[in-house]
């Protein structure tokens, strides 16, 4: 007799998942790469802002945040006030700046021209810690105009009040500017327009490793940091009676090397090519690639997450390469370590010959980019780059928490309202109750020997189902060990035309499919994601089999389940969901309806 066909449960809405349910990126929608307007762009991040901002004490990010400074001068912040109390920059009775006789609200509704003296006032205590030694030269300069935009090749549209551009013309053209915000509006303008623009510096420049800001609202100064994994900001203090942190924050940027206000040493400008796109000299351990093409970045615009970008490369014997560049979450393995466990695994579960072990393990590495090198960067070679390390100087973590998704990128949702979208703001007060470890990223890079063309830009209908029957082959043996790839789409299947082969790439998300760790959020491709992976639901169950019925009345009578009264039903759970490999070939079919649309 034929089995009906399992119907779709009527409630799921008590389905726990254990998988990372998928969400799109907001710098991926089309509205955010195709938007000119500053004000559309502006409400997609905000609107995915998380629901808190940690907020830390001043001396907090003093000691684990601000650059720190100068030997000769940690001891030495009392002596330069002391130097500008008696020059007159400072009047101790009035307990105010000689650049600001008044209050910033009290001032010219033109924001840049209020806060146009905050530059000589940088520079006046500048001159104070010269006085005490000649021989120290900043390595920053503030410059405040709010009508200048910085440039980059992708556009830049952002407008910050000022910025910090380091003084050392021997730098390379990609370390001249480092932004920073000061506003006298209220907080609402002071989130929106500061995480424009500190998200714009990562998303444009490589060289970041994170950036650093502040924001003056009338009298009330903030210092904020943002890097792939957090966001914080300080208490505000009074900046016109605090001379004292005023002026230990001015001499730390002022000081500061470039490595501590945020840049990586480990990538360095190069050159523009004939596009005038600029290229980069990238070290992965101690070798160096040098770009030819940036291939994917646009993860970047997502302040905090990944920020994968992928380029072309030469290595030092000018044969092509493909790097790739990310922040992964501190438990996540690195994608050469899952590439080697996805192997081993396929060796083992073919129990056959060795011969047949060594041939299915070959099957499967010949279908899969095969890495040549890798790392941890390394911060002026010494300590791995991650963002504890960047904020806390190796200190126990702070940060604010995303739902505690490690895989967490801003996600946009349709507004009905055409202003500006302010998330509700909750705020942590205490260090002790923002301690959030979960949001350790670590940065790593991989370099892969082949460089093939992917399925979205192979136009040889033929090469694509050979790509597609080539990735098939080494899925099967994949699955077979018990592994998933959970992120298939035509942006990570390739065609390798040298080789006539298929290739499959991004093992970053691959896991054992017994592996009950998971991540609250994970971005992914939806156009090719499985339809129970988009839901993190099962549409379908397995079919409980009818019992037999007997033949004889009576007992056909007996054997009807009696009425249970309706306190004692106790309706069964769900099953947590769980990615399989059918979801991985769901997502190879909707690669081909791509293709073939």
């Amino acid at each position: 007799m034929e089995q009906p066909r399992a119907s779709t449960p009527s409630s799921l809405a008590s389905v726990q998942s254990i998988e990372t349910p998928a969400r799109p990126k907001t710098a991926s929608s089309a509205t955010f790469r195709t938007d000119p307007q500053l004000l559309n762009k502006l409400n997609e991040l905000v609107s995915g802002l998380p629901e808190f901002i940690s907020e830390i004490s001043v001396d907090d990010y003093f000691n684990h945040v601000l650059p720190p400074l100068p030997s000769h001068l940690e001891n030495e912040v009392g002596e330069v006030c002391n130097i500008l109390n008696r020059n007159g920059t400072y009047n101790t009775t009035t307990q105010r700046w000689r650049q600001f006789p008044q209050d910033p609200k009290d001032q010219s509704p033109d924001e840049p021209k209020v806060f146009l003296p905050l530059a000589e006032l940088f520079d006046a205590i500048v001159q104070a810690a010269q006085q005490l030694d000649p021989q120290l030269e900043p390595n920053f300069k503030l410059v405040v105009d709010g009508y200048v935009a910085p440039t980059s090749e992708r556009g830049n549209d952002s407008h910050p009040d000022g910025f910090f551009k380091i003084t050392d013309k021997a730098l390379s053209e990609m370390r001249k500017k480092c932004e920073v915000l000061m506003k006298k509006e209220g907080w609402e303008d002071d989130i929106i327009k500061l995480m424009w623009n500190m998200s714009r510096i990562l998303a444009l420049d490589p060289c970041r490793r994170f950036t650093l800001g502040f924001t003056i609202e009338d009298r009330s100064f903030r210092l904020w940091v943002l890097n792939r994994g957090t966001l914080l900001r300080t208490k505000a203090f009074d900046f016109m009676k605090d001379q004292r942190k005023l002026v230990t924050v001015f001499l730390s940027f002022a000081f500061s090397s470039a490595e501590n206000m945020g840049w990586d040493p480990t990538i360095t400008f190069s050159h523009r090519d004939s596009e005038n796109r600029r290229q980069y000299n990238i070290i992965v351990k101690e070798r160096v690639y040098k770009t030819v093409k940036t291939l994917s970045d646009y993860s970047a615009d997502n302040p905090l997450g990944r920020a994968t970008r992928v380029w072309k490369v030469q290595d030092a014997q000018g044969k092509t390469r493909v790097l790739k560049d990310l922040w992964l979450e501190h438990d996540r393995l690195e994608e050469h370590k899952i590439y080697e466990n996805i192997l081993q695994d396929v060796e083992n579960s073919n129990s056959a010959t060795p011969g047949d072990k060594e041939k299915a393990r070959n099957a499967v590495a010949v279908r899969l980019l095969t890495p040549l090198d890798h790392c941890r960067v390394k911060v002026s070679g010494i300590a791995n780059d991650d963002t504890n390390l960047v904020i806390l100087r190796e200190k126990q973590s702070i940060g604010f928490s995303f739902s505690n998704d490690q895989d967490a990128e801003f996600v946009t949702e349709a507004s009905q309202d055409s202003g500006l979208q302010v998330p509700q703001r909750v705020v942590h007060n205490s260090l002790q109750e923002t301690k959030i470890p979960n949001d350790q990223r670590y940065h790593y890079r991989i370099v892969f020997e082949e460089y093939a063309t992917t399925i979205y830009d192979e136009r040889n209908l033929a090469n694509i189902l050979k790509a597609i029957a080539d990735v098939l082959s080494a899925l099967d043996l994949i699955h077979s060990a018990g592994w998933v790839h959970r992120d298939i789409s035509g942006g990570n299947l390739y065609y390798h035309k040298e080789r006539n082969i298929g290739l499959i790439g991004d093992l970053e998300y691959a896991k054992k499919v017994d592996d009950q760790s998971h991540h609250n959020v994970r971005t992914g491709t939806p156009y090719f994601m499985a339809s129970e992976a988009l839901s993190g639901k099962y549409s379908f169950y397995p079919i409980t089999p009818r019992p037999q019925l007997p033949l004889d009345p009576l007992e056909e009578y007996e054997s009807i389940p009696k009425p249970v009264p309706a306190l004692h039903v106790v309706k069964p759970a769900p099953p947590p969901f769980n990615h399989n490999a059918l979801h991985d070939i769901e997502s190879v079919w909707w690669v081909l309806v791509y293709t073939i649309l």
